[in-house]
């Protein structure tokens, strides 16, 4: 709905994307209307100024220290000092980050794309005129993998769902020669397009591409003795399997490496009541509720495309 305030203001007789989606200039318009009309939650502040939390400041809810008390007021109907909550009125985690401002997002797409090599780009344009397209990896959240696997200096990365293999292109780009990304899929139905441009730009013999259930392979893995052999792992497949794939994933990457978790927001879907949760939402629930207290990883939640958790091995 956010975008649909955006998607108003943009040029008439265009077809306009939201999210997953194209609406007419008409349909966004309604869509911004309906934005208008969500509730908010006015808050004192010492009697003369007032702040909102706004429904996509939910997405914070597994923050017990700042945003619950927030919610839990909205639903009683209370109202109090932000400053009674953990923040005060100037508090920048009681604000949306700027990437929610209207104009801002397509700024930064544009900023990312100026980075991405023209056999890059091309890649996203194929992929996205192909089926399930918005299962491929987001370019921004590649582009920081690629940037923290150089920053720390990986030579073997773990990456658990590959789909189309746009990821594992940048992956693969940004190991030194002699580095290897162990791509794992249960199939390689969508990966020949990657397989093009990885032989384009001549990685292919870093990609170790295996085919079939990654837990199985994971298990294979450390049973051939590659346990703490990783520099980091990145998991994006099956939600209903992430904490098994993050237990080996414990045990494949080294201490002080790093295990990226994707989906971490989950399209929000975890802050419905749980009577509407299916599976996979209670799954990456769980696995948020866990990794905030597991002695095993230093953690970081970055609110970068669907929400990536970095887990620190210690």
């Amino acid at each position: 709905l956010q975008r649909a305030l955006l998607l108003e203001e943009s040029p008439s007789g265009m077809l306009h994307k939201c999210g997953h989606r194209c609406f007419s200039r008409a349909a966004a318009a309604q869509m911004a209307n309906k934005a208008r009309l969500l509730p908010r939650l006015q808050l004192s502040l010492h009697n003369s100024a007032c702040a909102y939390a706004t429904p996509s400041e939910r997405l914070f809810a597994s923050s017990p220290h700042v945003l619950k008390p927030v919610l839990a007021m909205e639903q009683n109907g209370k109202k109090r000092l932000i400053s009674d909550v953990g923040g005060s009125h100037n508090s920048k985690m009681m604000e949306p980050p700027s990437v929610s401002i209207p104009g801002v997002w397509p700024e930064v797409v544009a900023y990312q794309r100026k980075q991405m090599p023209p056999d890059e780009l091309q890649f996203i344009e194929e992929i996205e005129q192909q089926p399930r397209a918005m299962m491929s990896g987001s370019i921004d959240e590649a582009h920081f993998l690629g940037w923290l696997c150089e920053l720390i200096g990986a030579e073997r990365v773990i990456e658990v769902g590959v789909f189309r293999g746009s990821t594992t292109l940048r992956l693969a780009r940004s190991l030194p020669e002699g580095g290897k990304v162990v791509a794992l899929d249960v199939s390689d139905q969508y990966v020949q397009t990657g397989k093009k441009y990885w032989e384009a730009a001549s990685v292919t013999h870093k990609i170790d591409f295996r085919i079939g259930p990654a837990l199985a392979s994971m298990d294979a893995m450390i049973v051939a003795e590659e346990s703490g052999k990783y520099d980091m792992c990145f998991i994006d497949a099956d939600k209903l399997n992430y904490w098994e794939y993050f237990e080996r994933s414990l045990k494949l990457v080294r201490k002080g490496g790093i295990i990226a978790v994707d989906n971490t927001l989950w399209h929000g879907r975890t802050l419905k009541p749980r009577e509407e949760w299916d599976d996979d939402t209670a799954a990456i629930a769980a696995l948020n509720e866990k990794l905030l207290t597991d002695p095993r990883v230093k953690i970081c939640l970055l609110a970068i495309a669907d929400g990536v958790t970095l887990c620190r091995v210690l």
